[in-house]
């Protein structure tokens, strides 16, 4: 089975709980540049921060998404 490129790829990852950890964490290593996005209620920045992986990294949104 052939293994998709996402080195310097674009992806957008919906929902920052467990399963958008764990996404963030594969695609990262896998290289992609990730986008992390929810619209919880009690969604922000500041605490999902506090739950991105180890040496993990991505762009934080919550409520909105930029237009670009």
């Amino acid at each position: 089975m052939e293994m998709y490129d996402f080195n310097n790829k674009n992806v957008l990852i919906i929902g920052a709980g467990k399963s958008g950890m764990g996404a963030l964490k594969l695609l990262n290593g896998l290289g992609a540049v990730c986008i992390l996005y929810d619209e919880g209620k009690d969604a922000e920045v500041s605490e999902i921060e506090k739950r991105i992986p180890e040496g993990c990294c991505c762009r934080i949104y919550v409520k909105e998404l930029p237009e670009d």
